[in-house]
C-alpha cells in the first residue's frame, strides 16, 4: 500500500536532519491535505499501514497526527479512523487583519 492513496509522491523522513521525525510527518500530511490529494472527508490509511510505509514507530506517527488534530485539520474516531476535517490556511503576514 502506498502511503498516499491518491498518488502523492512518496514521503521520506530524514533521520539525520535537525527536524524531528514527527514534525516532518506532520508537515508532509499537512502538505498532502493542502494540495487537495486528501480532501475534507477523506479517511487516512490505518495507522499501522502509515507507520510501516514511513518506516517509523506508531508512537512517532501518533504524535504527528496529534499535532494535526490539535491544529483542527484532522479528527480521530476510535474504531473508525482518522479523517480530514479542514484544509490548512496560509499563515497571515504580521500586522495583517
Amino acid at each position: 500500500m502506498a502511503i498516499f492513496e491518491r498518488r502523492q509522491p512518496a514521503a521520506t523522513v530524514d533521520r539525520t536532519g535537525p527536524t524531528a521525525l514527527h514534525t516532518q510527518i506532520s508537515d508532509t500530511v499537512r502538505a498532502t491535505i493542502g494540495s487537495g490529494a486528501w480532501p475534507v472527508g477523506h479517511r487516512l490509511p490505518a495507522e499501522p499501514d502509515l507507520a510501516v510505509d514511513l518506516k517509523v514507530s506508531r508512537g512517532t506517527l501518533r504524535r504527528a497526527l496529534s499535532t494535526l488534530v490539535d491544529e483542527g485539520l484532522l479528527t480521530q474516531s476510535p474504531g473508525k479512523g482518522t479523517y480530514v476535517i479542514a484544509v490548512p490556511t496560509a499563515p497571515r503576514a504580521e500586522g495583517e487583519l
